[in-house]
């Protein structure tokens, strides 16, 4: 076991399942963590995670509302109350699980103590949030990339577009030391089916699964459905999940709603009563959903860049499509429709190595090899 803890620096860790099922995983290869959460919310106190040989949770309900326009005084807060909780000169390595908040407090850790860091590029906040809306962090991130021993991407196409808004000579550093580890599936997700069975009377049977914020494109996935129609084709949709008042106009009676679950065995039963996974969002960190469809032998549609991209078979179990333009969604509805019964058995074989303590052993490699010293 290593002396020396991974430190790791998630605000949002409390509201994720992804870090709870990393952070459980690395524990059982051994590591020591510790675990720092600056809270927005009062209730998060009462969420702190029981401490153990190998693990230490410290929360500290230290943000507010105005830490989102001065940027500089949350970062100085959060230092302040992470140096209150740890000594971040024991740490063998820092992880900031965002590039921006979490990153820069990582270097700053790293210009203080000289203990190595990673980062991983979160697209929604990261490179969607903070470099569109707040470009004069831009200098701040590129020290952080610099600093950076790794840097971690969710997708390929995320790694892309960062690099794209950089410098050349940055961009350039990050491509030599980046690393694509998607996240992964919980357990109940591998169990697939053994067969599907196609509606008998051929209708296409589309899923969505979200909040139904319009980042999600409840509307695109409306139009698209209208567009199969008026081309003949007999179209139902199912939407799970967020609220019915957030429905857009327009439904026909193709469309039935189901609340959000957090029961994964009936959610599993919902995606084998359908054909296609359709989500066009605008933006997409990365979209479980697409991936715990695919499990369950769904090829799944997503938009170009964005969610999955770059990471499974285009054209043949998941489809790219521009989340504007309807005719382009009806394309790719119906050709996955029609390749289905020859490329479900591939849309599950494409995700079995979206398991847990794979994903944990990358991670792991990716600390080892930043200088995190098991011997230390």
């Amino acid at each position: 076991m290593n002396v020396r803890p991974v430190l790791h620096l998630s605000n949002d860790f409390l509201h994720q399942d992804v870090y709870t099922q990393l952070i459980r995983h690395l524990d059982a290869r051994g590591l020591r963590q510790w675990i720092y959460v600056a809270a927005r919310e009062r209730g998060d106190l009462d969420r702190r995670w029981p401490e153990t040989e190998r693990l230490r949770f410290e929360v500290d309900w230290i943000l507010r509302r105005h830490h989102k326009i001065f940027y500089s005084l949350k970062i100085r807060t959060m230092r302040q109350s992470l140096l209150r909780h740890f000594d971040p000169a024991k740490a063998g390595l820092v992880h900031g699980h965002f590039l921006f908040t979490d990153g820069t407090l990582a270097r700053q850790l790293h210009e203080q103590t000289g203990v190595p860091f990673v980062i991983t590029v979160r697209p929604n906040t990261d490179i969607n949030a903070f470099m569109r809306l707040r470009p004069d962090l831009l200098p701040s991130a590129c020290a952080t990339l610099r600093a950076a021993s790794a840097v971690i991407f969710l997708t390929p196409g995320a790694r892309d577009r960062l690099v794209a808004r950089l410098p050349a000579e940055v961009g350039a550093g990050v491509l030599g030391k980046s690393h694509v580890i998607p996240s992964a599936i919980s357990p109940e997700w591998h169990d697939a089916p053994a067969t599907i069975e196609p509606d008998p009377q051929g209708t296409i049977r589309l899923v969505s699964v979200s909040d139904l914020s319009p980042n999600k494109n409840a509307r695109g996935i409306f139009a698209t459905v209208e567009r199969l129609i008026a081309r003949g084709r007999s179209v139902r949709l199912t939407l799970v999940g967020g609220s019915a008042d957030r429905i857009p106009p327009g439904a026909g009676p193709w469309l039935t709603h189901r609340p959000h679950t957090r029961d994964r065995l009936l959610l599993r039963g919902i995606m084998r009563e359908h054909d296609i996974f359709i989500m066009p969002s605008f933006s997409e960190t990365f979209g479980l959903a697409y991936v715990e469809a695919l499990s369950q032998g769904l090829p799944a549609i997503h938009s170009r860049g964005e969610a999955i991209s770059g990471l499974f078979t285009d054209g043949v179990v998941t489809a790219a499509v521009d989340p504007r333009n309807s005719d382009e969604m009806a394309d790719a509805v119906e050709r996955l429709h029609v390749s289905r019964p020859q490329n479900w058995r591939r849309c599950i074989e494409e995700t079995q190595s979206y398991r847990w303590p794979s994903v944990a052993e990358r991670v792991h490699a990716v600390y080892c090899a930043s200088g995190l010293d098991a011997s230390a």
